[in-house]
């Protein structure tokens, strides 16, 4: 989804703030933290990024719309296709195992996840305070809603993309 796009370029970023996000479609419009934040990236110790395996990632369309990129790549609704990153959101399946479509599953249920209850999925804060968090995982029905892990309970849910939640990244050592 869109959200998922604007994350990426953040969470694989080492810019200054003002040079992390990039328009890829027609209709992007810049996220408010477009001048303030900093690449995730930027200020992790190098020897920690040395040991951060670039991963190919699966990631889906919604089904209602998707669009063309401003490299010319095309978008159709109810697809896979595959990024590569260091750092990244999980999808629905790699939380929680499930699909909203099981011919369009875009990652397995990871091995830390499974076998955890639906609550101790829930995200925490520096604070220690649960807070929802975005999914990289679309909602299949409309092109304006992302999945999030719910704060409250932990479970899966959806919301309108342009809410404010939190992200969990991940990432795979080698």
């Amino acid at each position: 989804g869109d959200v998922y796009k604007r994350q990426r370029q953040w969470l694989n970023s080492k810019e200054l703030a003002g040079n992390v996000w990039q328009p890829t479609t027609y209709f992007d419009v810049a996220p408010s933290w477009v001048d303030e934040l900093n690449g995730f990236m930027h200020g992790l110790p190098e020897d920690f990024l040395e040991v951060v395996e670039p991963v190919i990632i699966p990631c889906r369309t919604n089904s209602v719309c998707e669009s063309e990129s401003l490299d010319g790549t095309e978008f159709y609704p109810d697809e896979l296709y595959e990024l590569e990153d260091k750092f990244f959101l999980l999808s629905r399946g790699e939380m929680y195992g499930t699909y909203d479509n099981d011919e369009l599953q875009d990652g397995k249920l990871l091995d830390y996840y499974d076998g955890l209850t639906v609550a101790e999925k829930k995200k925490y804060d520096n604070g220690g305070t649960a807070r929802s968090a975005w999914l990289r995982s679309p909602a299949p029905t409309y092109a304006y809603t992302e999945r999030i892990v719910h704060s409250r309970a932990g479970n899966i849910n959806n919301n309108n993309a342009s809410n404010s939640y939190g992200v969990a990244p991940a990432c795979i050592i080698g």
